[in-house]
């Protein structure tokens, strides 16, 4: 298994950011497998989101990503919850919904379409996850949360001074914009759902 981090300029981000990537391409003789399995079958890509303080140093399936012959990228989305905030450089949806996926397709020439490309998470990630495939249906074929912080209606109910020692009002409404708005906004997955 090749273990990459790559570096590269988002201009959803505004800066030069990194993701770590896991590529299947050894050959294991211990697990039975022949030279034939990565030119045969089409290595499918998971997208993998961490969680509230989290990094893309957090968890990796590493021996499933290479046994089952997927590639996986974990992108760092700080403590974004993965929405797009409303301050410039915090695109973080359409960062891991088009840009990312852009990129692993055009240099590394993986999830070439929808059936090849899957989204996961947790706890913040998991929300991450949901919000992202919502949101680009057409991009993600599967999708899967553990243990996801599905805590919209919590935030919709909140208001200037709430909130507690590690997450404010105003963190709140930089992730999911005015509380009073979010649930009738893009930032909802079960808004995204039924549109």
């Amino acid at each position: 298994m090749s273990n990459l981090a790559i570096r590269f300029y988002s201009n959803c981000l505004r800066r030069y950011t990194t993701f770590k990537m896991y590529l299947p391409c050894d050959i294991r003789q211990d697990w039975g497998q022949t030279d034939t399995k990565y030119s045969e079958n089409s290595t499918k890509t998971l997208f993998l989101l961490h969680g509230f303080t989290g990094d893309a140093e957090n968890w990796v399936p590493e021996y499933l990503s290479d046994r089952y012959n997927f590639a996986v990228v974990i992108p760092s989305g700080e403590n974004s919850f993965w929405l797009d905030g409303r301050s410039t450089g915090h695109q973080f949806c359409k960062f891991v919904g088009e840009e990312l996926v852009d990129y692993v397709r055009r240099v590394f020439r993986l999830a070439k379409d929808g059936s090849e490309t899957y989204i996961m998470g947790l706890s913040m990630g998991g929300f991450g996850a949901l919000h992202t495939a919502f949101a680009y249906p057409e991009t993600f074929g599967k999708v899967a949360a553990l243990s996801s912080a599905l805590i919209v209606h919590e935030v919709a109910g909140m208001s200037e001074g709430q909130g507690n020692a590690t997450a404010n009002y105003e963190y709140y409404r930089e992730c999911f914009g005015e509380t009073s708005e979010v649930l009738n906004s893009r930032n909802n997955p079960e808004f995204l759902i039924d549109k």
